[in-house]
């Protein structure tokens, strides 16, 4: 990358002319010594972060928002908060007690003849009944525009648990919030894709349950919740 803008949060935003009007926004995660013979170079992870490797040491890079310093403001007009995990996935508590779970792709996009504005304003692609190819937007005020995708609320926890128990691989699309299921042989066995909203679950709710929830949106597939002590969450299945 040509240049990184670091932020005061611990955010990095990269821009090069090789990409055009994409800007790349995230967060070191994970510092760890790299693989054996393991090249220089960006790959993207199965959980849909970026990881970098140089000279032997690899840092994982998870999703972050773009521009944290205007969307806070506009979180704290409009009453909301919100947590971040190392993985990048946001709990937003909205006003009245509704819960959100969601991941910003790591790539914004600034238009060339972008629009300035005030402040952050939302906005959808797609239609809300077919989940696979709905997700939210944030529009910040230099004109940038970022994906904002539903997220598993406790990705290591499902990842975790799929691999003890069946042994299966997971791979997450940073764009759309997709989940793919593979298995022990990386064939794609499952596809799901997480509802935005988050439930409480019982005090004393402890590590990763699945139960069957039948098919929710009448598509045809079988939808299943996943339960964990910080929420309990609809996955959709998607062809």
């Amino acid at each position: 990358f040509a240049e990184a803008d670091p932020k005061t949060d611990g955010r990095l935003v990269f821009s090069a002319p090789s990409l055009g009007s994409t800007l790349v926004a995230v967060k070191p995660s994970r510092v760890a010594t790299a693989d054996l013979n393991e090249a220089n170079g960006i790959t993207e992870t199965s959980t849909g972060g970026l990881r970098f490797v140089s000279e032997g040491i690899a840092v994982t890079m998870a999703p972050a928002c773009y521009d944290s310093d205007s969307l806070d403001d506009e979180f704290s007009r409009l009453g909301i908060t919100s947590t971040t995990d190392n993985d990048g996935v946001m709990k937003i508590n909205l006003v009245g007690g509704a819960r959100l779970s969601v991941r910003f792709d790591w790539a914004a996009t600034r238009p060339v003849n972008a629009i300035t504005q005030t402040g952050v304003t939302f906005g959808s692609v797609g239609n809300p009944a077919d989940h696979g190819n709905f997700h939210y937007t944030a529009t910040y005020p230099d004109g940038s525009v970022q994906n904002i995708p539903p997220a598993i609320h406790d990705l290591a926890g499902f990842s975790s648990e799929l691999h003890q128990q069946f042994g299966f691989g997971v791979a997450v699309s940073s764009s759309s919030g997709g989940i793919d299921i593979k298995d022990s042989a990386g064939n794609v066995i499952l596809r799901f894709i997480a509802d935005y909203g988050l439930e409480e679950t019982p005090t004393g709710t402890t590590g990763v349950t699945f139960t069957a929830a039948g098919d929710v949106n009448r598509d045809g597939l079988p939808d299943y919740y996943m339960a964990t002590a910080n929420g309990k969450q609809l996955l959709y299945s998607i062809p």
